[in-house]
């Protein structure tokens, strides 16, 4: 206990100047962050739910989503630092990215103690965690699903470095929490897991090690049961454990394409398949190493089978790519080990800082990424310009619907969404009619103070998918509703006396 204690100590010592640089770096990458107020689509509907949770709404039960239990319960953490705005979450999201430099620093102590190495490593991984492509200002699934992804790979790499034949049970206990963990954020994120457990496992029994891997097979399923008590536990008691399972499990099942018509494109996506050839870089530099083979075929497993993972959804967006990025890390490590070689200390000391410059000048939100810059900037503008109206003159209206995927209203208005389908996810209205169907009922029952209309097309002034509701809704507000703003984007429209 004293040895693990000491080693934490002598972590924290070296690392402690990396708590104002990451916090620094996040002020400006973070779409929580009291500088960059701005979230993504998801981030926002994830924002939502744990303010709404913290409010003492259920998910799953009272607000629809598709998600895992555990990204609403960290939102609802940041929501009951700072109920008012986005600081507590920010706060939440530099807690894990803390960690993430912790684990990064233990991993690559098992391979070189150089401390200046260690931290040249640190700022390449930062520069992949933070770009622009996979992290999308951040609170998503994937990026707290980082964590616990390298704390299992700290873990495998301890064990597979160590040379012993025995895997320690504590080991697998792990494992099994972080599995929990994962399937509580997507499901299809757990994926790595699998090859491990059954390699390990396997390992153990060609060795005829049949008592440790027993224990490591009941250890591996406390782990499991330790990271379901606290969602299992949450869905007893607010009788959401039907509506969870559903939304979260049988949702997700019925809405993915199996992969199918996008594992190729893993490969030739303009946007992101970098990262995938990136990958495959490190698994080449793992086949080609001296690391021995069940940690090759470990690697390799793994890496394939989160690829699949990844395509599963039948979308390519970039953040699903984030699952990728710790896989890089064999190709980070090899780049830091080339620069210590070739650059002498003191222009290392001066690699450290430019990597990190220009992480925050590729990943920072500009005109550089033209491609969403603009789009981003306009439909924020329009937000806040609604909020700020809504907060000088209506914020004694508490019951707002905003119209398609819009939950950044519900969280600038600092309002609690009282629909069910608070929001309309982007699958066609022939697969998934309720959420267009349960706001159409909610707007012509007139039960609404405020209702914000997001257009999917503004030119042509289309609501919905559906055509067939948007005169019937067009010609309701009219003759009820007083449009008091609108812009490009939207219309927001308050209730007569």
């Amino acid at each position: 206990m004293d040895k693990v204690r000491s080693r934490l100590n002598t972590g924290c010592k070296r690392l402690f100047f990396w708590i104002p640089v990451m916090i620094g770096i996040m002020l400006f990458l973070t779409g929580s962050s009291p500088f960059l107020k701005y979230m993504d689509v998801d981030s926002s509907v994830f924002y939502t739910m744990g303010r709404a949770m913290a409010d003492g709404k259920v998910p799953y039960r009272d607000l629809f989503d598709h998600k895992g239990w555990y990204v609403y319960f960290f939102n609802c953490l940041g929501a009951l630092i700072s109920p008012n705005n986005t600081i507590g979450l920010f706060v939440i999201e530099c807690l894990f990215m803390l960690v993430n430099v912790y684990l990064i620093y233990l991993i690559v102590m098992l391979i070189n103690d150089d401390l200046l190495r260690i931290n040249m490593t640190i700022s390449f991984t930062l520069f992949f965690f933070f770009n622009f492509i996979t992290y999308q200002h951040g609170n998503l699934v994937e990026t707290y699903g980082v964590t616990f992804q390298l704390i299992s790979v700290y873990f495998v790499v301890k064990y597979y470095f160590s040379h012993e034949t025995e895997h320690p049970p504590v080991y697998m206990l792990i494992h099994g929490a972080c599995v929990a963990v994962m399937l509580g954020l997507r499901a299809n994120l757990a994926a790595m897991w699998g090859p491990i457990a059954v390699l390990i496992l396997w390992k153990l029994f060609a060795n005829r090690k049949f008592k440790n891997a027993g224990a490591n097979i009941l250890l591996g399923m406390l782990g499991l049961i330790l990271g379901f008590i606290p969602m299992l536990l949450y869905g007893a008691c607010t009788h959401s454990l039907k509506d969870m399972f559903q939304q979260s499990i049988l949702f997700n099942l019925a809405y993915a394409d199996g992969g199918k018509h996008r594992f190729l494109s893993l490969f030739t996506s303009l946007k992101t398949a970098w990262v995938v050839y990136l990958a495959m870089i490190s698994l080449g530099l793992v086949i080609f190493s001296r690391c021995i083979l069940n940690f090759k075929v470990l690697y390799t497993a793994c890496l394939l089978i989160s690829l699949y993972s990844v395509a599963l959804s039948g979308r390519n967006y970039g953040h699903y790519y984030e699952y990728l990025v710790p896989f890089l890390l064999p190709i980070i490590f090899a780049v830091s080990r080339i620069f210590s070689k070739v650059f002498s200390r003191k222009l290392q000391c001066a690699v450290i800082p430019s990597i990190l410059l220009v992480t925050l000048m590729v990943s920072y939100p500009s005109k550089l990424h033209s491609y969403s810059y603009a789009q981003m900037q306009r439909y924020a503008q329009s937000v806040n310009e609604f909020s700020t109206l809504y907060k000088q003159k209506y914020s004694n209206r508490k019951t707002v619907l905003a119209v398609n995927n819009n939950a950044a209203i519900y969280n600038s208005f600092g309002v609690i969404p009282q629909e069910k389908y608070f929001y309309i996810p982007s699958i066609s209205y022939s697969k998934f009619p309720e959420p267009t169907d349960s706001q159409v009922e909610s707007i012509l029952s007139g039960r609404n103070d405020i209702v914000v209309i997001k257009y999917r097309d503004y030119k042509k002034k289309k609501i919905f998918q559906m055509s067939k509701y948007d005169t019937q809704v067009k010609t309701y507000l009219k003759q009820n509703y007083t449009l008091v703003d609108e812009n490009k984007y939207m219309e927001m429209y308050i209730k007569k006396e």
